[in-house]
């Protein structure tokens, strides 16, 4: 028997889920699957949370979730049951500025662009700064998170644009962008050519911002248009990156270390004690749910309790 013999249909699971009051939650992959479920599970764990390729005839990715929940729409009236059984959640990604946003029961669209725009957040500062200095509790707060967002705040605008570039690459039909979300945005950020004929293109690009409501306030705010691995991995790389310079603002800008009170700024407890390569960072901030703003996830899924 084939695999995809052994599996079921989407809508005979929502009825397998009514029947037996556990409601089903639908995720687009694995990259999403172990987020979720420690996030659901911590509400309660009588909820089903699967990938949608787990189910008869589906592929992962979001069209397809918004695809098989279409054809449940076409099955259950607006107000039936089976809505309180089922939620698939998905990626807004790029649809919103697409206006392909679907008006469907059972759908749950991100207020970001993905999961990974959540941990964009000065939490995941303490923690980056927690993993890869020996700066304690006392060192470890708000002005040591607002000081490191002010830093990147400085040094975003590159990237604010290559992603407004790659925006627009995405909505506007027919334009050829000098980068895509498809891509890497590294190249784009490092290459001095490449920098310099994405430059020539700000005017445009501040006129395509503004038809889309969008400003330049800072890399928190990018959550709603950046692709979200994109965001989450700059702002990690930036954090990391500024470490080795924050030192010096210790007992200024940032509370004082034992070490500098004494003047022995050579053991400042700000300076990096390891070296971790970004892929690690990114992991270790994602195992951290409190690192992301998911409680209207959390409120959504919640509603659905039997």
């Amino acid at each position: 028997m084939s695999t995809e013999n052994m599996k079921i249909s989407l809508s005979s699971a929502i009825t397998n889920a009514v029947m037996n009051k556990k409601p089903l939650v639908i995720v687009e992959g694995k990259d999403d699957l172990g987020i979720y479920c420690e996030l659901i599970n911590g509400i309660d764990e009588h909820f089903n949370i699967k990938p949608i390729e787990y189910f008869k005839d589906c592929s992962p990715g979001c069209k397809e979730i918004e695809r098989q929940i279409t054809e449940i729409n076409s099955i259950y009236p607006t107000g039936h049951k089976a809505y309180s059984f089922f939620k698939g959640i998905v990626d807004r990604d790029t649809k919103y500025f697409r206006g392909e946003l679907l008006a469907r029961d059972g759908i749950l669209y991100l207020d970001s662009y993905s999961f990974e725009s959540e941990f964009v957040s000065e939490s995941s500062i303490i923690d980056t700064v927690k993993l890869l200095t020996a700066a304690s509790h006392e060192q470890l707060n708000i002005k040591l998170s607002q000081k490191l967002l002010d830093l990147i705040n400085e040094q975003f605008t590159d990237f604010y644009y290559i992603a407004l570039e790659a925006l627009k690459n995405s909505v506007i039909d027919g334009y050829q962008g000098l980068v895509g979300f498809s891509d890497g945005y590294e190249q784009m950020l490092n290459d001095p050519n490449m920098k310099e004929a994405l430059k020539n293109k700000r005017t445009d690009l501040d006129i395509f911002a503004s038809s889309m409501n969008i400003a330049p306030n800072g890399i928190i705010s990018m959550k709603s248009y950046c692709k979200g691995k994109w965001h989450l991995r700059y702002f990690l790389s930036s954090v990391q990156n500024l470490i080795s310079g924050i030192h010096a603002y210790c007992g200024s800008d940032l509370s004082s270390c034992p070490y500098c009170e004494v003047g022995e700024h050579q053991k400042c407890l700000y300076k990096p004690a390891i070296k971790i390569n970004i892929e690690h960072v990114i992991k270790t901030v994602k195992s951290n749910l409190n690192n992301a703003n998911l409680d209207y996830i959390k409120f959504e899924i919640g509603k659905m309790k039997s």
